[in-house]
């Protein structure tokens, strides 16, 4: 990271902002909701976004209750800390070998049919892993899972930074994480509840079950479902709004 910003030649400084203007007058609270609000704006009123947002949401929870459900069921069935640690660092490993080419993938293969592809490619994994999850198979899985977490979320992230425009882009991501984080934070004490009650299986195939409602609403969105390659979004995105 410090090698990242040592090589940044732009001016980033905010611009000089005047003692007199009213936004200096208002408090934080009213700050931040106004700009909370000006990102749901936005986001909400770009069709493939507000569609992209949505989709990102259940991707997330059907990946979070899967790793959820693989580690708690674990421990609970008497692996150690150090055997569930092999596990996520397998996974990570994998990611990042596939983080290395997932720019240069999502630059050509039509981004609609890779987030489709790639739900379906979860949602595959995750009714695997309910019937097969010992230790040695999750080691298949979550490589697997490994494979394409960067696929989507170079997708998703990439054309969201692409269509906000500079003055929006930190509020329209505050908005997406929330989006995200707001059914995420509590797939872990629905996994840890289910394993605990002795349900594994039907945990892993809430995992694929939540997949197959993303796939849902890209196909649902035709400015989604036939959204192009990187060089095409621009031509995507005036399509999009000329639709709406």
């Amino acid at each position: 990271m410090i090698a990242s910003a040592k090589a940044i030649r732009a001016d980033l400084r905010p611009p000089v902002v005047a003692e007199n203007r009213p936004e200096q007058r208002r408090g934080i609270v009213r700050s931040v909701a106004r700009s909370v609000a000006q990102g749901i704006s936005f986001m909400w009123s770009q069709r493939i976004m507000r569609t992209l947002a949505i989709t990102s949401l259940f991707i997330n929870a059907a990946f979070s209750i899967v790793i959820s459900t693989a580690m708690l069921g674990l421990l609970g069935a008497g692996y150690t800390a150090l055997q569930l640690a092999y596990l996520e660092t397998v996974y990570g490993v994998v990611m990042m070998l596939t983080a290395f080419v997932a720019a240069r993938l999502v630059s050509r293969l039509p981004t609609g049919r890779l987030l489709i592809g790639a739900q379906l490619f979860m949602m595959v994994v995750a009714v695997g892993a309910a019937f097969w999850h010992s230790y040695a198979m999750l080691f298949l899985w979550l490589s697997l899972y490994g494979l394409v977490t960067p696929l989507f979320a170079t997708s998703l992230s990439g054309y969201t930074f692409a269509r906000t425009p500079d003055h929006l882009q930190g509020r329209v991501r505050s908005v997406a994480a929330l989006l995200e984080l707001s059914a995420t934070m509590v797939i872990p004490a629905v996994a840890g509840w289910m394993v605990n009650s002795g349900h594994n299986t039907p945990s892993y195939l809430l995992g694929a079950v939540l997949a197959l409602v993303g796939i849902i609403v890209v196909c649902v969105n035709p400015g989604a479902r036939r959204l192009g390659p990187t060089r095409m979004w621009r031509e995507d995105a005036t399509e999009n709004s000329l639709s709406t």
